[in-house]
């Protein structure tokens, strides 16, 4: 489990850096072909060939779910320790490798084996698996520092191809060869992109990952700080000291990111709006960045200006909420908490999700974003998010003050 951490943390790590290109000659990630009947098990090797020292990689594998199953994998190389996609049939797989020590290995690398059952009903053919070379990275010592810089390593990514033999003798060499056409789906956010690569005889599958670039270079305010800008002097009668949420409700109203209902009440139990979490938001985001939210026009509701802030500055999407009145689940508020700040703010402490928040899910990786960098947790005793219960207030402070202060998180 340790190892596994690691290496999620050394991604998540790596994630922060400005990376700068490591040149390297004819450095090619490649994959083997393999053949075998339906109902049959393959192996397909995942290599590196002429590696300039590399310290960590991530992958994708795709192929066709119509014709073949993902089963399992293992690491090769002993350098590396490697994560895979832990679910069968997952489609594309994921191999992520780390050198523990973020020693640079060198040479030729077998990383992994993957294996693939060919479904029972799979037509005879040559299909492709399709591997894409997401993140390849090396550690070299930085002579002025002393320390190791993390730089990107140029890589190609040679693909397979899985010949499903025909169980018929007189079949035999009669074997359909795809010829593919290719469109392109770009990146949205932080899905990745893929290319769908279709035959004319209908076969299809998705592969050619890719990541998005972003759009608009994230700028820094100097020295971003939240600050105390009030007392809070045990004023509301809902929010005593022998409260679990007391701590978050002092320090989030006195950071002016929450306010009582009322002079002497909170209302810790009062459901959240959307309004209200994207007015948080976006005093948490103009606050950070020193910005000022318009006021209110006569005739508009008061909490228009906020939403236009938050459309304006990427938290949310024009559309992404139709009812501003609805109460938020916490699966949404972790959705718009997790893009108010630079990611350099949400370092991971942590890692994992909560149990009950499935990878498929739309909120996933806002609740393990939040979840590893120690903002949001699962319920005490059941370790559950429960992401489409509606949020209260309390729960609420909870995230405006480990967004605020830092050493409030968890870990």
């Amino acid at each position: 489990m340790k190892k596994i951490a690691f290496v999620l943390a050394f991604l998540m790590i790596l994630s922060m850096f400005s990376f700068t290109a490591f040149a390297a000659d004819s450095t090619v990630a490649s994959i083997t072909s393999a053949s075998a009947k339906a109902g049959e098990e393959v192996t397909l090797t995942l290599s590196i060939k002429n590696s300039p020292g590399i310290a960590g990689t991530q992958f994708y594998i795709g192929y066709d779910s119509n014709i073949m199953s993902y089963v399992s994998a293992k690491a090769i190389d002993t350098n590396f320790f490697a994560a895979f996609s832990p679910e069968a049939g997952a489609n594309p797989v994921k191999v992520v490798t780390a050198n523990l020590s973020l020693n640079n290995i060198k040479g030729d690398i077998t990383v992994a084996e993957i294996t693939f059952k060919i479904n029972d009903n799979a037509k005879a053919g040559e299909y492709d698996v399709n591997l894409s070379s997401v993140e390849v990275y090396a550690a070299p010592l930085n002579e002025e520092t002393g320390e190791k810089d993390i730089v990107s390593v140029a890589i190609e990514a040679e693909n397979a191809v899985v010949t499903v033999k025909s169980n018929s003798t007189t079949a035999a060499g009669n074997v359909h060869k795809h010829k593919y056409s290719k469109t392109v789906v770009e990146p949205v956010g932080a899905q990745p992109g893929y290319t769908v690569y279709t035959c004319s005889c209908g076969h299809t599958y998705n592969g050619d990952y890719v990541y998005a670039e972003p759009d608009v270079p994230v700028v820094t305010p100097d020295n971003p700080t939240f600050e105390k800008q009030r007392e809070y002097t045990d004023s509301f009668i809902d929010v005593t000291k022998d409260k679990w949420f007391y701590d978050y409700v002092k320090t989030a109203y006195e950071y002016k990111l929450a306010n009582g209902t009322s002079e002497t009440t909170f209302s810790p139990d009062n459901k959240f709006t959307v309004a209200q979490a994207l007015t948080a938001a976006a005093n948490i985001h103009n606050a950070y960045n020193n910005k000022t939210v318009r006021a209110a026009e006569t005739g508009e509701a008061w909490y228009v200006p906020y939403v236009e802030y938050c459309v304006e500055n990427g938290i949310v999407s024009e559309g992404q909420f139709a009812d501003f009145d609805a109460n938020i689940t916490r699966g949404d508020m972790a959705v718009v908490f997790a893009n108010i700040l630079p990611d350099s703010e949400y370092e991971a402490v942590r890692s994992g999700a909560p149990s009950d928040v499935i990878e498929e899910s739309t909120v996933y990786l806002s609740v393990k974003k939040l979840y590893e960098s120690g903002i949001v947790s699962g319920d005490s005793g059941t370790g559950n998010y429960r992401p489409d219960d509606e949020i209260v207030r309390s729960e609420a402070c909870v995230i405006f003050t480990r967004i605020a202060a830092a050493d409030k998180r968890a870990k």
